[in-house]
């Protein structure tokens, strides 16, 4: 993994990880991509383009065998607990649980 994410690793009380298949990765990022077909993303700075490239594809369908690992031993390398979501039920249910705790304490 790049310096990036040993920096990051180094501040992080957390890591959530969302451990998607590659193929429910691809889904959103295709259903995100019609939805915004002409219109910019306000998640992304005005001057940056959404692009689906043939690249960004390869990427995503290799990441669990290429990107994981490395991922993998970046986390194992630190004492950071790492919170494992692999779906979007799961990542609900994560989300309820933190709104729940942030309203009881």
């Amino acid at each position: 993994m790049g310096s990036g994410v040993a920096t990051r690793l180094a501040r992080a009380q957390a890591v959530v990880l969302l451990d998607f298949p590659p193929w429910r990765c691809l889904l959103g990022i295709l259903a995100r991509r019609l939805r915004s077909t002409r219109a910019a993303r306000p998640d992304l700075h005005p001057d940056l383009r959404d692009r689906l490239t043939p690249d960004f594809v390869w990427w995503v369908l290799t990441y669990p065998w290429k990107g994981r690992v490395r991922m993998e031993r970046a986390l194992a390398a630190t004492d950071v607990p790492v919170i494992r979501l692999g779906s979007r039920r799961e990542v609900e249910d994560f989300l309820s649980e933190l709104a729940e705790a942030g309203r009881s304490g």
